[in-house]
């Protein structure tokens, strides 16, 4: 139980670490880093806006592109 507590607070004040752990868990997680989540959209290269910035990315997996000014 204590553990669940934990986790559950360590999402919200450490949510980059806590996603990485939960993307390792899966096995999602390469040698080069996480390939990050789809849900995005046109301008983040489908990459969900919360794995923009993150230093678990790995680059070559996603490569966003700067936001066009259409």
């Amino acid at each position: 139980m204590l553990k669940s507590i934990r986790d559950f607070i360590r999402r919200f004040t450490h949510p980059r670490e806590w996603c990485h752990e939960e993307m390792q868990k899966r096995g999602s997680v390469g040698p080069n880093g996480c390939p990050g989540l789809v849900g995005g959209d046109y301008e983040t290269d489908f990459l969900q806006y919360e794995c923009i910035g993150c230093p678990y990315i790995d680059p070559k997996a996603y490569c966003t592109h700067p936001v066009s000014s259409k």
